[in-house]
């Protein structure tokens, strides 16, 4: 029996197995990082000096406060993820009392030391962590009708999947592979410019995506292959 190469056992059923979850851990990994920089970034450069007051105008017209003493759960999502941009950012680095304005010999020195001229930066810094905790929260505030919506979709296009069987109707796998990479387009397209925009935007315009999940949703069940 012929030597099987290295290619052939890292191309191997049980080997991608074991490797995929590292492999798609890795890229998610990397796509979030490359979103929260960019989004930093970008907001830093070129946001507006009252974006973190339209912000929170527009998050609070659309998601009002309850009358209850338990806060919503995007609002604590909101706090939860500030909290650990915060402790990441400032207070694990050091340069916290920069931020507060404290200065002295113990910040002279080190990586805190170099930032001692950029109060103002570190200002913005900290205003642009808590619109991006903001927005996260907005994200999560959508889930739940995403999840009812997605979920109404993908039964009726299971539904016409079937009726699709018992017709005998052609395969059409074409417009499943679209609807599937439209899918994953959605989602990335969506986060990265809801999080990087350096105006502000209203949290409704969130339902367009759900729609539009929705639809993609609908077309993977329908054109499902008929037969598995």
């Amino acid at each position: 029996m012929a030597n099987q190469s290295p290619e052939f056992l890292a191309n191997s059923t049980s080997i991608g197995f074991l490797t995929k979850p590292f492999k798609w851990a890795f890229i998610i990994l990397l796509v979030t990082a490359i979103l929260f920089f960019s989004s930093v970034a970008i907001q830093t450069y070129f946001g507006q000096d009252d974006l973190l007051k339209s912000e929170l105008i527009r998050t609070q017209e659309i998601f009002a406060q309850s009358s209850t003493a338990e806060l919503p759960f995007h609002i604590a999502v909101i706090r939860w993820i500030y909290d650990g941009l915060y402790l990441v950012v400032f207070k694990l680095s050091g340069i916290e009392p920069l931020l507060n304005g404290q200065q002295n010999d113990a910040l002279s020195s080190g990586f805190a030391g170099m930032l001692e001229n950029f109060a103002t930066e570190l200002s913005i810094l900290n205003d642009t962590l808590k619109i991006i905790a903001i927005r996260i929260g907005n994200i999560m505030a959508f889930i739940p009708l995403l999840i009812i919506m997605v979920c109404s979709a993908v039964f009726d296009g299971f539904m016409k999947r079937k009726v699709r069987q018992q017709n005998a109707a052609r395969e059409s796998a074409a417009i499943y592979h679209r609807a599937k990479f439209w899918r994953s387009g959605i989602i990335w397209t969506t986060v990265f410019i809801y999080l990087s925009m350096p105006f502000s935007i209203d949290p409704i315009i969130l339902l367009l995506p759900v729609i539009l999940l929705s639809i993609a949703g609908f077309f993977q069940a329908k054109y499902l292959k008929k037969y598995l």
